[in-house]
């Protein structure tokens, strides 16, 4: 036998063996999901049994928003607006895991129930209607409780990324052994919504495979609201007061305020925080009489340490009271920008890590084609667009950023919110 054939033989015994390991580990698995369905099936017959049989009542609404019950997004924004336009129409709770945010609501007398309690299950029992805007609901038993609500699904950005069933790893979820396929539809995750709402007609065709859903509608983001002349001052709950105040008197005093919000990347890959000097940020920002506002993603685990011309805001707290005292956003694949954007002020796109984010991850668009703003890959890149832009008032980009407008916003009024709870009192019938 020659070397190469000695080689040959010797990489298919390596595969063969690769091969069995993992059907090994694959039937493993599978026989862990089954015996766990043995073990869990009575307390799942249980509480689907009660899903049905618990009479919904048809005035009754829940918004349960993500990461377990945070206060900074699009469901923010349409509570709120029930606490002020239709606390007298519905009975409506905000569900949260976070005592603070519980805390913090009751506080201001707004509805908001702990969960889990015997309170938060009878009323996810009964609830006629559950608006959501993520996939994470599932956890502690929400997802199953509510099993014959009527769910609205309004997600958490306009954004452009391969998001719940066209994201790599939950598609590699769902095509897992059969014992687990039947866990997920079991226990109620990733189900079948109701309504599924895009903000225009190409979000719709581009981001419709991400779910499964009886109907998809057009709105606006209910978060969006805000730049259309809503009020304010109840739209502070969530917000980092300390922050706000000190962007607030930067914008007073004439400084040119950039607010950086960068997206989330796991925890072995290069983060923002890293892929900056933040010494020589700081510097530039002096230079020039600008205050850099740096808010992370709220999973992101590197903490900034704030400088003389960089404000730090709390990473879970709520960025769009304040936005609109940005001059210049920079930011990524952020769906952050597509808010901004509504503004029509200049954004600076940092991905510095563009190749390998769109490999690992992937959008659902051209990127370069619906960014308009420069592409910026290294920190000398940002700080010269930064002085083109913010120091020189340079803005080439205004028609392109029309175009995306048009393209990604069906609405573009303050009555998202509005629409919305039309919506959900049209098929609750009250």
């Amino acid at each position: 036998m020659t070397t190469s054939e000695t080689a040959s033989s010797g990489n298919t015994t390596s595969k063969a063996a690769a091969s069995l390991k993992n059907w090994l580990v694959s039937v493993a698995f599978s026989a862990g999901i089954l015996l766990l369905l043995l073990l869990l099936s009575p307390c799942i017959v249980l509480l689907r049994t009660l899903a049905r049989l618990v009479p919904k009542k048809k005035d009754l609404i829940l918004l349960i928003p993500r990461f377990g019950g945070g206060l900074n997004g699009n469901l923010k924004y349409f509570y709120l607006y029930l606490a002020a336009h239709h606390a007298q129409d519905c009975e409506f709770y905000l569900l949260t895991h976070w005592r603070a945010t519980a805390r913090l609501l009751s506080e201001h007398g707004l509805p908001v129930l702990l969960h889990p309690s015997l309170r938060s299950i009878v009323k996810l029992l009964r609830a006629r209607s559950v608006v959501l805007e993520s996939t994470d609901w599932w956890r502690r038993l929400k997802s199953l409780l509510a099993l014959h609500a009527a769910t609205f699904q309004i997600w958490h950005g306009n954004g452009i990324k391969r998001v719940s069933m066209t994201n790599k790893k939950i598609t590699a979820k769902l095509r897992g052994p059969g014992p687990f396929r039947w866990l997920l539809h079991w226990c109620n995750i990733y189900p079948t919504y109701d309504v599924v709402f895009f903000a225009s007609r190409l979000q719709r065709e581009r981001r419709s495979a991400s779910f499964r859903m009886k109907e998809a509608l057009l709105n606006g983001q209910p978060r969006n609201d805000v730049f259309f002349g809503t009020n304010v001052g109840i739209n502070l709950v969530g917000c980092d007061g300390v922050a706000a105040e000190k962007i607030r008197s930067a914008a007073a005093s004439g400084k040119r305020v950039v607010l950086y919000s960068p997206t989330w990347r796991p925890p072995d890959e290069i983060q923002p925080a890293q892929a900056l000097d933040l010494d020589e940020l700081n510097d530039f920002a002096l230079r020039h009489g600008h205050l850099i506002v740096w808010k992370a993603h709220p999973k992101d685990q590197i903490a900034v340490r704030e400088r003389e011309a960089l404000v730090v805001m709390n990473k879970n707290a709520d960025v769009y009271p304040v936005m609109s005292y940005a001059d210049c956003m920079i930011t990524d694949y952020s769906s952050i920008y597509m808010d901004y954007i509504l503004l029509d002020r200049p954004i600076i796109f940092f991905p510095y890590d563009l190749e390998h984010y769109l490999r690992r991850r992937g959008i659902q668009h051209d990127y370069n084609a619906i960014t308009p703003g420069p592409k910026c890959l290294t920190q000398a890149e940002l700080q010269q667009a930064l002085h083109e832009i913010v120091v020189e008032g340079g803005d080439s980009w205004r028609n392109s950023r029309e175009t995306v407008r048009r393209d990604f916003y069906e609405y573009r009024d303050g009555h998202s919110c509005e629409r919305l709870f039309a919506e959900i009192r049209k098929r609750g019938g009250f």
